[in-house]
């Protein structure tokens, strides 16, 4: 039996994959595509797009209105009707490695598991095996202090760095290349904008060393390098359809989509070839794409710096919360109550700028004990920095905020994703079944079927 492996590239849109094998016609996407086509597919997710909806509608087989999987770090019990397609997978005693897909937290061990790495959003770097967990604690870390803005490196980033080095047996090329990264750095300060293409370079570094040494028949290795670089220079690449206009285009920012599709071009060479040798199918797939986007006159953000100082200065008790991963503008907290979540909830009521504005917006309903919410922008707030509490004028840094400035983004979330299998058999079924876009709650049941698994229902 063949084996799969699903290559997860974050927000792929079938216009920047048609823009980059027209510009790279040697680039293997661009072999692949002209020897197989691809699909477009289609998400039917409702409310805001974001991956962390969308992709559990690809691992689930049905959307967000039943999965309701809406936060990063939202409490997943009532999804537990619709699992992901691994854990269906494993209790059909099919092997299976899991490298970073989202939503994935926390990870199963059995016999059937191979490795299992939870997303950069875990609450915590537990992995199996134990051995890689020095990786994802390094990973957390540098996703944790470097959303929003790329910040300088710390004595804690580089000790567990120079332990992934040493334990984990970096290849010296992606030595070579974090080295180049770092020196560009501190020469270019331009070069801090790419920082985070070093994630994928190391994290497919060790997640083909633990495919060559498991061989797993169902893989997962998700990436999100393009996704960042669309969301702030997508304007850049295609000028005149955003605040960005000819005039304005960025060369560097431009190829920096380029060169984020050219690692993970360079990562499909590598997997087209490891799946020859070994009897895998490559899918290469997003959830959804990006496109320009119109946004107003950037306003510079609040940042939730210190969750004690917020927690103190509100009055609560700091045992009583935790703060979760989660993006820039969004926080997630973890109540340990009811009450606590109460209490909370009609704290953000009392946060305003100067001019009465809430600055805290509960964008989602509390699902289980967290809380997202959604720090709001204010030009008052941004000149002042000071914040209104029950009345009282604070400075904001007293309560563990700070502003930050970042580039104000010029592509955004669409349906559309991108669907590339090295396989003609499946390509041919999936042709006569559909004509223009694949529903994203297909492709789990196609999976299923592949390995001649029963379907449920529900899909």
């Amino acid at each position: 039996m063949k084996k799969i492996i699903f290559y997860e590239l974050n927000e792929i849109s079938p216009r920047l994959l048609e823009y980059y094998i027209k510009s790279k016609p040697q680039s293997a996407l661009a072999k692949l595509v002209k020897k197989r086509n691809y699909f477009k597919t289609h998400t039917t997710d409702t409310g805001e797009l974001h991956p962390w909806s969308t992709w559990p509608t690809i691992h689930r087989g049905v959307n967000n209105t039943k999965h309701n999987i809406r936060f990063i770090n939202q409490d997943l019990l009532a999804s537990a009707k619709y699992p992901p397609i691994w854990e269906l997978l494993e209790k059909d005693n099919i092997s299976i490695g899991l490298f970073g897909s989202l939503q994935s937290f926390p990870p199963i061990k059995s016999k059937n598991i191979k490795f299992y790495m939870p997303d950069t959003f875990a609450p915590s770097h537990d992995c199996f095996p134990k051995s890689i967990e020095i990786f994802q604690k390094f990973n957390l870390l540098m996703t944790n202090r470097n959303k929003g803005i790329a910040r300088s490196y710390t004595k804690e980033s580089l000790s567990i760095f120079f332990n992934v080095f040493k334990n984990l047996q970096i290849s010296s090329s992606v030595i070579f290349k974090i080295i180049k990264q770092v020196s560009l750095e501190l020469i270019f300060t331009r070069y801090k904008s790419r920082r985070s293409l070093l994630q994928p370079i190391l994290g497919f570094d060790l997640f083909l060393k633990l495919m060559k040494n498991n061989l797993p028949s169902f893989a997962t290795f998700f990436t999100n390098h393009v996704a960042g670089m669309q969301h702030r220079y997508w304007g850049h690449l295609f000028p005149g359809e955003t605040v960005i206009d000819i005039s304005e285009v960025n060369n560097f920012y431009a190829n920096s989509i380029i060169k984020a599709l050219d690692i993970a071009d360079i990562q499909i060479r590598e997997l087209l070839d490891f799946s020859k040798k070994n009897n895998y199918t490559l899918f290469i797939l997003s959830s959804m794409g990006q496109d320009s986007i119109m946004r107003d006159v950037y306003i510079p953000e609040l940042y939730l710096e210190d969750l004690n100082l917020f927690i103190k200065e509100s009055g609560l008790e700091s045992s009583d919360y935790k703060l979760m991963p989660a993006m820039q503008p969004d926080i997630c907290i973890k109540c340990n109550s009811k009450a606590s979540l109460k209490k909370l909830l009609d704290i953000t009521e009392n946060i305003k700028d100067s001019n009465g504005n809430k600055l805290l917006k509960k964008v989602y309903e509390p699902i289980g004990l967290t809380l997202n919410l959604s720090l709001l922008r204010s030009k008052l707030l941004a000149k002042k920095q000071v914040l209104i509490f029950k009345g009282k004028t604070i400075n904001i840094k007293k309560f563990g905020f700070t502003i930050i400035n970042r580039h104000p983004g010029t592509g955004y979330h669409i349906p559309e994703g991108i669907l590339i299998i090295d396989d003609d058999q499946i390509n041919a079924k999936l042709k006569d079944k559909f004509q223009k876009f694949i529903d994203t709650r297909k492709i789990a049941p196609l999976i299923l079927e592949y390995f001649n698994l029963d379907i449920p229902n529900y899909m």
